[in-house]
């Protein structure tokens, strides 16, 4: 009897979110930081130093299966925007103002966001601010 309390109880036990560590690159310039979760990626490119004629400035996100347009929802606490990929990518250059403006202020909190699509969604849970260096 004691050992199946302590089983069921084990069972119902809520599972603690992890913090995920931003994965850091850096080549010629331009500056990637990539959060990785169950089933979702996303990465945030960025020229900080403006190397590149055009600023190389934009988000990626990879999904299980691709998409050549795709409608995402990034949701905080207190934050909420709605994304139109193409390619799962959000590019500074096309992207309304506004729009990349709340999504690097979103990301780039720390806090823990959502991003979901029509079907799916997937917790990401940051250990910290990324030091990326892109511009709204």
């Amino acid at each position: 009897m004691g050992k199946t309390l302590l089983i069921a109880a084990t069972c119902v036990m809520p599972i603690a979110a992890y913090a995920m560590e931003w994965e850091r690159m850096e080549t010629r310039g331009i500056v990637a930081h990539t959060l990785q979760g169950e089933g979702a990626r996303l990465t945030l490119v960025c020229d900080p130093d403006n190397a590149y004629e055009y600023p190389q400035q934009y988000l990626l996100l990879e999904f299980e299966q691709d998409a050549v347009e795709r409608q995402v929802v990034l949701e905080s606490a207190s934050q909420k925007v709605e994304l139109s990929l193409i390619a799962d990518s959000l590019l500074k250059r096309i992207a309304p103002p506004e729009t990349w403006a709340a999504m690097l202020d979103l990301i780039s909190s720390g806090a823990a966001f959502t991003i979901r699509t029509e079907d799916q969604s997937w917790n990401m849970t940051p250990d910290s601010q990324p030091d990326h260096g892109c511009t709204s």
